[in-house]
């Protein structure tokens, strides 16, 4: 008796794609072993604390305080030799921020102020460590300065977050957490690098993720309404140069509400009928710009606001 073929078994779940383990599969296509700033160090992670000293490949670094944190991670602001680092601490043990990293850098042009990288990695976890090119070159976190920040510094920094974006976006990497913690300055008030790539995506490894509903960190603001699932994925960078700036102009934590007669989206503290100067008015047409960006293309988008802030501040 012939019998019908079995049903195939309901389609899960995708895979995560921060997962450790779905990460570790594609830096296995990826030869960055054979780089000479990936050392293997055959012991557990050393203890890391603030106001202590870490040894790492025969250099000493002094940890003077921590500036963020996750599930998984810590990152610390500290030196070496009179030389500024951040150093971030992974109980997860895979490189995928120093292939982010190095993947932003060999995209540019000039590395210019980008730090020099180099990776540890021992058998729980990895240390990842960002150095500055120079003694004289001195990091900040996103806030660094006069609290707020003058004028200037601001257009300055949400000029250089602008700038961040384009770049990752112009290589293939969605960031996907431009927040507080995760940006370090360098002088001059523009040139910034992320010292965290916890959210990260690689989209050039990555080919499944084609829209904004396979970013695990962009569903919170796919339940607010503020992004679809079928956006495209750099979109969440978007939001997230956003919210830095927003920090970076009030030191708050940025709301997002409906804005104007057309129900569009912005800042609450920067909606229509809270903006009476150029300057507030010019933010909210910013922050418009980035929240409202659904359809466009996010490198059209970038252009158009680096534009405005040009407009703005001369």
């Amino acid at each position: 008796m012939d019998h019908a073929p079995s049903p195939a078994p309901p389609a899960g779940p995708p895979p995560d794609p921060c997962d450790p383990d779905v990460r570790r599969r594609l830096l296995a296509l990826c030869d960055i072993t054979s780089s000479a700033d990936l050392h293997a160090e055959p012991r557990p992670l050393p203890p890391v604390e603030t106001d202590s000293f870490l040894q790492l490949g025969g250099v000493v670094y002094f940890i003077r305080s921590r500036v963020a944190a996750g599930d998984s991670f810590s990152v610390y602001a500290g030196a070496a030799d009179d030389v500024h680092v951040r150093v971030k601490v992974d109980s997860r043990r895979v490189p995928w921020d120093f292939h982010q990293f190095r993947r932003l850098r060999s995209s540019l042009p000039s590395a210019g102020p980008l730090p020099r990288i180099s990776c540890f990695l021992f058998l729980d976890g990895c240390v990842t460590v960002y150095a500055a090119p120079t003694r004289h070159l001195k990091f900040t976190e996103l806030t660094g300065g006069a609290i707020p920040p003058d004028a200037v510094l601001v257009g300055r920094r949400a000029a250089g977050l602008l700038d961040l974006a384009s770049a990752l976006h112009a290589c293939g990497l969605v960031h996907a957490a431009l927040q507080h913690g995760a940006l370090t300055w360098a002088p001059g008030g523009s040139d910034c690098f992320p010292a965290d790539w916890s959210s990260s995506l690689d989209l050039e490894l990555q080919r499944d993720v084609t829209a904004v509903g396979g970013v695990p960190s962009a569903q919170e603001y796919v339940r607010l309404g503020v992004l679809r699932p079928d956006d495209a994925p750099e979109l969440v960078d978007l939001v997230g140069v956003a919210e830095a700036v927003h920090l970076l102009l009030t030191n708050e934590r940025m709301v997002i509400v409906r804005d104007g007669d057309d129900g569009g989206w912005t800042a609450e503290l920067f909606s229509a009928d809270k903006c009476r100067d150029v300057f507030s008015r010019g933010w909210r047409r910013f922050f418009r710009g980035l929240l409202n960006a659904g359809g466009r293309s996010p490198s059209s988008v970038l252009l158009e606001l680096k534009e405005q802030l040009g407009e703005l501040y001369q």
